[in-house]
């Protein structure tokens, strides 16, 4: 079983050879998508329009951020996430 496993890590490293991966902006974007999960489910039971609304949004930040970690264009991801730096205090 640990061989199997080791061998799984060893074929999920090999995928991510050439990807971008994981930066700053990528983690500001979970925690965006975990705070309008939090909010959507706080106000479930108050408004579903509401929740809705958050659930889409908080899933269509998930989708970009993940897209972003498996994306093999690389310059064009360091440009996006210089831009973001820049704009930090």
């Amino acid at each position: 079983m640990k061989e199997k496993l080791k061998q799984m890590g060893y074929k999920m490293q090999q995928s991510m050879i050439g990807r971008y991966g994981i930066d700053a902006l990528y983690k500001a974007l979970l925690v965006i998508y975990l705070i309008l999960v939090v909010t959507g489910s706080a106000l479930a039971r108050v408004s579903r329009p509401v929740y809705t609304v958050l659930w889409v949004l908080s899933l269509a930040v998930l989708i970009y951020a993940i897209f972003r970690s498996f994306s093999r264009n690389i310059a064009a991801r360091e440009g996006c996430s210089s831009k973001v730096q820049d704009k930090e205090p």
